[in-house]
């Protein structure tokens, strides 16, 4: 059996369609193509954080020894104690220290304030606040510090006073506050600005103060946020080109096959793919061309070869008229492409059996 006669002979009954399809896939994959190029891929990229930046301001506290007593001896320094002792450091240095970034110039004001408050069920009736430090600097080091000292005698006897003046109505409180503002530029546009606050009370007997607090600091955290934003990417050219490619292939392709579906000659085919599938029973010879046997056409060498099997047989092909018989007796039972093709040797129309 001939295999490519057969897919020849199957390309030329359903060529017409089979083209048609062929040519619709290749307008897809073109337009597909097209669609890959004007819908490229994107990227959603979601609101961040950036420029993120740190401003911190603390308060850190020491005192000169300037008595001698059993704990320390002059000169030294005792620094961030838990606890101080007037007989031999009687005055407290408050240092006051602003990390900010370091990259831009960043604009620090320091203010540090002893303040005293009366208060009584809960409620402020007195207050008053003395400035310490007042300090402000322009830097790009990524620091601002500042000093004072604090008489710490003289800040108990003002208290007492405060105290007395009271007589015992309500309670009086006094400590120190620290207030640090900041402004700097943000690489994002626009300033960071804000107030870094930390206090503490202090705490004074006769003989020793310390401050009630132990966490003596403040920060800040300052960033912009970015908007949500989709990323269109680049197409995928390759793709693209590919689809492309293929469809005007297609296209081409299924023109062709429409084309030439038109012009094969399927009966031929069909005698081919029938010969190639009945050769055991078909043996070449030439063709009986006596006018006097009676001629009967088959429309097909399948079924031609359907009577050499019912009558025992044999089906004789001649390659001069490119003719198909089956001589049985005075009948003539024939095939051939062109049913014409005998009326020449034997002088008589076919019959159409």
């Amino acid at each position: 059996m001939s295999t490519s006669a057969r897919i020849k002979r199957q390309l030329a009954v359903s060529g017409r369609a089979l083209g048609a399809v062929v040519v619709v896939l290749g307008i897809a994959a073109i337009a597909a193509g097209g669609y890959v190029y004007t819908t490229p891929p994107t990227e959603e990229v979601p609101s961040q954080q950036v420029d993120v930046q740190e401003f911190e301001t603390e308060i850190e506290h020491s005192a000169d020894v300037v008595e001698p007593t059993p704990l320390y001896r002059p000169p030294g320094t005792v620094r961030n104690q838990p606890v101080y002792f007037l007989n031999g450091t009687p005055e407290l240095r408050i240092t006051v220290n602003a990390t900010v970034p370091d990259d831009r110039a960043v604009t620090v004001q320091h203010n540090l304030t002893v303040y005293r408050e009366a208060t009584f069920r809960e409620t402020t009736f007195f207050e008053e606040e003395t400035t310490r430090i007042d300090r402000t600097e322009t830097t790009e080091e990524g620091l601002v510090q500042a000093q004072t000292t604090l008489d710490i005698p003289a800040v108990a006897e003002r208290t007492a006073e405060v105290r007395n003046a009271i007589t015992g109505t309500g309670t009086v409180t006094t400590g120190i506050r620290l207030r640090t503002s900041y402004e700097a530029p943000s690489t994002e546009g626009g300033t960071y600005q804000g107030t870094l606050t930390t206090q503490s009370e202090f705490e004074l007997t006769e003989r020793a103060y310390w401050l009630a607090s132990s966490d003596l600091a403040a920060s800040q955290t300052e960033s912009r946020t970015t908007e949500p934003r989709v990323n269109e990417q680049s197409p995928n050219v390759p793709v693209v080109v590919a689809l492309v490619v293929a469809g005007l292939g297609a296209v081409a392709g299924g023109v062709r096959l429409a084309s030439w579906s038109r012009t094969v000659d399927v009966e031929a085919l069909e005698t081919e793919v029938h010969r190639s599938q009945y050769d055991e029973w078909i043996s070449e010879g030439d063709f009986p061309t006596d006018a006097g046997k009676q001629y009967v056409y088959i429309n097909s060498l399948e079924d031609l070869v359907d009577i050499a099997i019912d009558t025992g047989k044999r089906v004789i092909y001649d390659d001069e008229l490119d003719t198909y018989g089956v001589l049985d007796g005075d009948m003539v039972y024939y095939h051939a492409t062109d049913a014409t093709t005998i009326d020449s040797w034997v002088n008589f129309r076919t019959n159409d059996g």
